[in-house]
């Protein structure tokens, strides 16, 4: 059984990994992806724990408060159907006071549908073998 301990082990994990990429001039994880893009963090996590990443676009989810004006959308990984990992809103755009939430906890459920909305406008993100940023489709 996955525990929310174990979840932010591995966030704490990818933030030992960032570095910056002076050619490109942009931050990213040692282990390839960009530590900027939502995606690239919730396949991580996903792929780690055999959960999955799902998102929303933001004109589709207006009762999440990470997205709106600032960005098209937001993708982050559900693991074991009960905990939301969200390296990017945590580590990178300091949206989320935490990198993981309980949605078996009440308290953690009210605070993570602020922050990434109702959850039946979530939707299964897909991306292609050898994906990266820009083979995602939600």
């Amino acid at each position: 059984m996955i525990t929310a301990a174990q979840l932010r082990e591995f966030v704490s994990a990818l933030c030992a990994e960032e570095e910056y990429e002076p050619v490109e001039g942009r931050w990213v994880f040692h282990s390839g992806g960009s530590c900027c893009c939502c995606t690239d963090s919730a396949m991580k996590v996903a792929n780690a724990f055999g959960g999955r990443v799902v998102g929303y676009y933001s004109s589709n989810n207006k009762s999440a408060s990470i997205g709106g004006d600032r960005c098209e959308g937001h993708d982050f990984a559900i693991i074991g159907d009960r905990f939301i990992v969200d390296y990017w809103a945590f580590r990178i755009a300091g949206l989320a006071d935490r990198p993981v939430f309980d949605l078996n906890k009440l308290e953690e459920r009210e605070k993570a549908e602020l922050l990434f909305g109702r959850e039946d406008n979530w939707r299964d993100v897909f991306v292609w073998s050898g994906g990266g940023p820009g083979n995602v489709t939600v």
